[in-house]
């Protein structure tokens, strides 16, 4: 046997061809999406919004029928979603805007999230320091939201809008001059077509042991901002700046309601755990408003004891 044939002898050596790293790696990219994720997208397009959370009724208006909603999928501009009753949906955006929709809600978006319209509904909206503003429109007015957390409600009458972390400016569009800037803990309360009111001050730390968007809900990234503006919140009580009161906001919509002294701790403990009492009624989405008196209700208590201005309950 000659040399050749015993190194042979001794293996199987296949035959290779040397590659052009160049065209390799072209392919690679090309066949990236396959090789990784298989048919599925591995992210939304940057107009596109990708479902985080859905329960219960959750459609999308989608041609020719409306159909149900399913998890993780990705819904693009102009396609409406609407939420039924005890129902509601979470949506992540490429630029890490995080929209939360509460029951009979009606929400579409275009543009990515620089227009997000709140036909009807309740809404919680974070968008990160950093990121492409975010227009939030419902009621006849609109936000501008970066770097913040706010929360939104209209069922066709009076509107609520609510601060939670960051400053957001509110506005009358079309209408030069009526705007304001709503900062944490400040909730603005008012009538389509009619020009902005003041904002009032709510309680945010009872707001957040009874909102439905922060308790049925992961916590935001923004929650250690949230619990900072809380706290800065029992720091100015405790100096006298702000002040108790016992008028109240359950849930959806705006009546007011004139508690005992006292029965504030019973219906919302400062205790509370994580969870919605039942003794709450109607708060579905959003949570318990304090209103303090003001000078356009001078026959508002001036403060009573265990009590606290707090904020509503988005729906």
């Amino acid at each position: 046997m000659t040399r050749k044939e015993r190194s042979l002898s001794k293996g199987v050596f296949p035959v290779v061809k040397k590659l052009d790293h160049k065209l390799l790696f072209s392919a690679l990219l090309a066949l990236g999406p396959c090789l990784f994720f298989g048919p599925s997208r591995a992210a939304a397009a940057s107009n596109e919004a990708q479902l985080t959370q859905v329960a219960q009724d959750v459609q999308l208006a989608v041609s020719p029928l409306p159909r149900a909603a399913r998890l993780h999928e990705f819904v693009g501009p102009d396609v409406p979603i609407r939420t039924g009753a005890n129902s509601w949906a979470g949506l992540g955006f490429p630029n890490q805007t995080i929209a939360r929709l509460g029951q009979n809600s009606l929400f579409s978006f275009k543009d990515g999230t620089h227009q997000l319209d709140l036909t009807e509904g309740a809404i919680l909206l974070e968008t990160p320091k950093g990121a492409k503003r975010s227009r939030l429109k419902m009621a006849g007015v609109a936000a501008e939201v970066t770097g913040a957390t706010c929360v939104g409600e209209f069922h066709g009458g009076p509107y609520k809008f609510l601060v939670l972390q960051g400053t957001v400016r509110l506005y009358r569009p079309g209408h030069l001059g009526d705007s304001l800037l709503v900062h944490p803990g400040q909730m603005v309360i008012g009538q389509e077509g009619e020009p902005l009111s003041d904002p009032v001050d709510v309680d945010l730390g009872r707001f957040c042991k009874t909102s439905h968007f922060l308790l049925d809900f992961p916590p935001l990234p923004s929650a250690p901002l949230i619990a900072r503006a809380a706290d800065m919140q029992q720091n100015q009580k405790s100096k006298r700046r702000l002040i108790d009161t016992n008028l109240v906001i359950f849930g959806r919509g705006t009546a007011v309601t004139l508690l005992k002294p006292g029965q504030m701790n019973d219906v919302i403990p400062t205790n509370a755990s994580p969870s919605v009492p039942s003794a709450i009624p109607g708060s579905n989405d959003l949570g318990i408003v304090e209103i303090p008196p003001t000078a356009a209700n001078p026959s508002a208590p001036t403060a009573l004891p265990g009590t606290v201005p707090s904020t509503d309950r988005p729906q």
